[in-house]
């Protein structure tokens, strides 16, 4: 009996001890990384799941900025290391096959997670917070929800649609009052925090939602007027064309109104309109079609 007690009592103590162990993990790996930091945990567990190994077999380097290569590798490490499809080839004249990231670059153009503007993937671009969230946004699958006003963020903005999400899924919280910051840059500690919530531990943002509905005035979308013979240059007020099946209905038929506005006055003057014109009205008409938006 004695021994059944001793054992019991051992099973116990081990049980414990592992807790204890897994729990410190990141801090006995990671030189720069303390038990009793916030992204602890977090850390513990991108380690566990391999998605990173730290920037040396003793430094994690919590502070440092995350570049798009990391968090894309990151996220793509997250989701399995999936092989990306071979149908996606890579046009990306700045990296190459033997670039860790290189995989998870194709992964994250196939799954709509980065969407390219041109050839260059630019790998050491910081990663801001609105990078981080339209990320997470696309890779959940860009849903459109109920919107969460911030003070920063421009109403209408594809943008705000992804940081409606982010905040409305406990993926991230604003940066104090009503603001969001979304040109701040992320560190590597805060882009393995956002993940572990994504997958593990959301946080509860309920009270921050009704504060900012609260205190934070909804304004009506207004588009800064753009020259006619720019539109080509410049096609969406925000610099690069946002997807109509992202856009909010106010924002698609506010894009919808100026373009065609500006096809009306391309006409009066004479002005050839050109097929991008049009295949852009075409697109927006279509989505506001299937709203029953007209």
């Amino acid at each position: 009996m004695k021994k059944r007690v001793l054992s019991f009592i051992l099973c116990i103590c081990l049980a414990v001890s592992l807790l204890t162990v897994m729990t410190s993990a990141a801090a006995a790996v990671f030189a720069d990384v303390k038990s009793s930091d916030y992204f602890a945990t977090s850390v513990n567990w991108a380690v566990d799941k391999g998605i990173t190994v730290g920037t040396s077999s003793t430094a994690f380097s919590p502070n440092s900025t995350c570049t798009r290569a990391q968090i894309l590798t990151f996220m793509w490490r997250a989701a399995g290391s999936p092989e990306p499809d071979p149908k996606i080839v890579n046009f990306y004249v700045d990296i190459k096959e033997s670039d860790y990231f290189y995989k998870a670059s194709l992964w994250a153009r196939e799954k709509g997670v980065h969407v390219p503007s041109d050839e260059y993937f630019r790998p050491d671009t910081p990663c801001t917070r609105a990078s981080t969230v339209e990320y997470f946004w696309r890779l959940a699958g860009a849903e459109i929800g109920n919107i969460v006003p911030f003070s920063d963020i421009d109403h209408g903005s594809t943008l705000e649609n992804a940081v409606s999400w982010a905040v409305t899924n406990g993926i991230t919280a604003g940066t104090g009052g009503t603001a969001f910051t979304p040109d701040t840059v992320c560190t590597r500690a805060q882009i393995v925090t956002f993940l572990y919530r994504y997958y593990v531990a959301p946080i509860d943002n309920s009270a921050l939602i009704e504060t900012l509905k609260e205190t934070v005035p909804v304004t009506a979308l207004k588009l800064d007027p753009l020259p006619p013979e720019d539109y080509l240059k410049q096609p969406d007020w925000y610099g690069h064309l946002t997807s109509p099946a992202d856009m909010t209905d106010e924002r698609l038929m506010a894009e919808l109104k100026q373009i065609r506005d500006v096809m009306a006055d391309f006409r009066a003057r004479d002005i050839y309109i050109g097929d991008a014109i049009y295949a852009r009205e075409l697109d927006l008409h279509s989505q506001a079609s299937r709203r029953g938006l007209e």
